[in-house]
Parts: C-alpha cells; sequence; structure tokens
C-alpha cells in the first residue's frame, strides 16, 4: 500500500518530521554506544515513535492515516527504516 494523495504541504512536512527523527534516532544510537543502556534507548525509541506517529497524525487525514499505521505496521515487522510515503 502507498499513500498516492499527499498534497505539497503534507509532503514537505513529512519530509521535515522524519528529518527530525532521524537526526533524533542517530543521536539516540550515538547515546547508547557510549553508555550502553540499551534498556533506556529501547525505551526513548518507543517514546521518540509515538512522537512521531502524534506529529504525523496532525498532517494526514484520517484515511491517509490508517494506511500509515498500516504501512508502519509491516515495516516495523520486516525491520524496514524507509518513510512509507517513499514506497
Amino acid at each position: 500500500k502507498k499513500i498516492d494523495d499527499l498534497n505539497d504541504d503534507q509532503k514537505l512536512l513529512l519530509d521535515a518530521i522524519y528529518s527530525e527523527f532521524a537526526t533524533t534516532i542517530e543521536e539516540t544510537f550515538q547515546e547508547a554506544r557510549q553508555s550502553g543502556d540499551r534498556e533506556g534507548v529501547r525505551e526513548k525509541m518507543r517514546g521518540f515513535r509515538m512522537e512521531k506517529d502524534t506529529l504525523i497524525s496532525d498532517v494526514l487525514n484520517e484515511e491517509q492515516y490508517q494506511i500509515y499505521l498500516e504501512i508502519s505496521k509491516t515495516r516495523r515487522e520486516r525491520g524496514d527504516r524507509k518513510p512509507p510515503e517513499e514506497n
């Protein structure tokens, strides 16, 4: 599945959300390498993912968001890290 009907504003906002999320993840992984606290990092990642999903829900309409959730769930199960709207 794919979200086909994103407008330009939605695309810009989603790009910004994913960019910020990628930066945050990289910083968290660096912190984890230094501290060795994998469980703490896992908890932070869950929080970041929830925050990202909330921001995305504000950008997408209800139908788009449901597709996003389906795609995200499938990708998490497969371990795919690319943003859903890019495929």
